[in-house]
């Protein structure tokens, strides 16, 4: 019985040991997969970590980048406030912020345009107040300086007097009338109406003025040709204001030419607008000085006021239209006069 129950007992001690070794055995398989799963886990995570660093300084210049036109805008509005109102060149860009730069910059350029403007009005309601008091100061003087002049001259052919002293008699006769001329010019300026518009052809117009200039443009050794397209829309303006911008245009263009020439004036149709043309072969007109040939008083000539230019200028702007100056191909100088059309009728079935 003790050899059966010492054996049974052998048994079971053989049995615990190799029990025990196989809970050592999985217990060491377990915990080396446990450590391979945290070595994957910690891999994983640093993947992950450097993933995230990546992704987030990804991220940031990618905002950078987008945010940048609005850095620009920022410092764009600032200068502005600062007084600078040159619109800068923008690269076209899909993006909202693109658009806005873009929407920006058009704005600076309006802006500037309209205090242009404001300025130009301002100065040229100055000179209109100058004028009238000019004007109401020695225009009378000059009438009666005028007419004691014409009486003297009368005088003098009847005495048979000195040529000197006829040739000094017309000198200041001469200089009257030169006043006379000035005080009139201002007085343009001064009494310049609100414009009354009305549907008419530009083309017909142009040509009405270019048979008007012939004989002065003839004695300046000028030719003037006229270009202009068929079937022309109608425009809105007020013709003898119109008339004068263009008569204003051409004289400038003769002045310019001092040897004579050519002076070609085109009429024709561009999108909602009738633009007219007045191209002079002259020497040109250098970059600053184109920038300021609308400015009152500007000239460039020895004699005259500065004033026709901005007069011109002015009555365009009045109709809604435009002026430019820019160089002409080959030389010269070209202006533009851009006016709307008129709106079309309604036709209605009778």
């Amino acid at each position: 019985m003790l050899i059966a129950l010492g054996a049974i007992e052998h048994d079971g001690d053989k049995r615990l040991h190799a029990l025990a070794d196989r809970v050592g055995t999985s217990m060491d398989a377990l915990s080396e997969q446990a450590r391979q799963r945290e070595a994957r886990s910690i891999y994983a995570l640093g993947l992950l970590a450097i993933l995230t660093l990546g992704v987030g300084f990804g991220v940031s210049l990618h905002a950078r980048k987008l945010l940048a036109p609005l850095a620009l805008v920022t410092q764009r509005a600032r200068a502005v406030a600062r007084g600078n109102l040159t619109p800068q060149e923008i690269e076209p860009a899909d993006d909202e912020l693109g658009e806005l730069s873009a929407t920006f910059e058009q704005m600076v350029g309006a802006v500037a345009k309209a205090q242009t403007q404001a300025v130009q009005a301002e100065r040229l309601a100055a000179i209109g107040k100058m004028a009238a008091h000019v004007t109401h100061e020695i225009r009378n003087p000059l009438s009666a300086i005028g007419l004691n002049l014409e009486l003297l001259e009368e005088e003098l052919a009847q005495d048979g007097a000195k040529a000197e002293a006829k040739a000094l008699v017309v000198a200041i006769a001469r200089e009257v009338g030169r006043l006379e001329n000035l005080s009139e010019e201002y007085l343009r300026v001064a009494r310049l109406p609100s414009p009354r518009m009305e549907e008419g052809d530009v083309a017909a117009l142009a040509e009405d003025v270019v048979a008007f200039t012939k004989k002065e443009m003839d004695r300046a050794g000028c030719k003037v040709a006229l270009e202009a397209e068929s079937d022309l829309p109608h425009a809105m303006y007020d013709e003898a204001q119109i008339r004068q911008a263009l008569l204003n245009l051409l004289r400038n263009a003769r002045e310019a030419m001092q040897e004579g020439g050519t002076i070609d004036v085109s009429v024709q149709a561009e999108g909602m607008s009738v633009v007219v043309r007045v191209e002079d072969r002259g020497s040109g007109i250098s970059d600053d000085i184109r920038a300021r040939v609308f400015d009152p008083f500007f000239s460039t000539k020895g004699e005259g006021t500065g004033l026709g230019l901005a007069i011109t200028r002015r009555i365009v702007e009045a109709h809604g239209g435009t002026i430019r100056c820019d160089p002409r191909d080959g030389g010269g100088t070209t202006f533009a006069i851009t006016l709307p059309i008129a709106p079309a009728r309604e036709t209605g079935a009778r």
